[in-house]
């Protein structure tokens, strides 16, 4: 699924402005497909607080209304942005009535933040480097017992120290090959192409990805989060 693509004169597709201006309504003939599927169906499409985050081109280019359509039902909403802006929007159940859909326009400053972050790590890193830290989730790890009886990971990714030392990863590579790497080994680690950035990503025994922008040359953290 590419999220930032237009959609074609013969798809019904909505605008940027369409959707901030309410035009988008839930459609209750598309429902959520099997979890089997959702990997594929959103394999490229990076998120923001469990949401896929639809990115357009200009206010005025359209997406494929179904795709909205579908990661509604999928998701229960989704964020929409104006490429390489603040411009974000969120949609997503209405508290009272889950049935109908509700717009904010402006999204909330963290989600705002979050969707452009997400951005720039893309232009930054590269897109394969994006989807690992912004994308789809980590499997999940088992359990096993420990002294005393105690449970924990049979994986866990190492420290931010270790992260940063380590070798980094092509992001030229096969997108399934650096997520089933990551899955692996629980971390992965991007740098720029001028090397003066490094982005460390870590992977919980839940799946939830962590990731940290690091200043190789000051040697200091310039973001940590989810």
């Amino acid at each position: 699924m590419d999220p930032g693509a237009g959609s074609s004169n013969r798809i019904p597709g909505l605008t940027f402005s369409q959707l901030e201006n309410g035009y988008f309504q839930r459609n209750p003939s598309f429902s959520a497909v099997h979890p089997s599927y959702l990997t594929s169906n959103y394999d490229e499409t990076l998120f923001y607080d469990g949401k896929p985050i639809f990115r357009f081109r200009k206010d005025t280019n359209p997406i494929a209304e179904y795709k909205l359509q579908q990661a509604f039902a999928d998701f229960g909403g989704f964020h929409a942005q104006v490429s390489g802006s603040n411009r974000v929007i969120s949609i997503a159940k209405h508290p009272s009535n889950p049935e109908i859909a509700a717009l904010e326009a402006p999204a909330a400053s963290d989600v705002v933040a979050g969707v452009m972050r997400a951005e720039q790590t893309g232009r930054t890193f590269g897109r394969n480097a994006a989807s690992i830290a912004h994308g789809w989730g980590a499997s999940t790890v088992p359990m096993r017992r420990g002294r005393f009886g105690r449970s924990k990971p049979a994986r866990s990714p190492p420290s931010w120290e270790v992260i940063h030392a380590s070798t980094p990863s092509d992001g030229n590579a096969d997108l399934r090959y650096l997520r089933q790497q990551r899955d692996e080994n629980r971390f992965m680690r991007f740098i720029n192409d001028a090397g003066t950035l490094s982005l460390g990503i870590s992977a919980n025994a839940e799946g939830k990805i962590q990731h940290q922008h690091f200043d190789i040359h000051n040697g200091r953290v310039l973001f940590h989060g989810f």
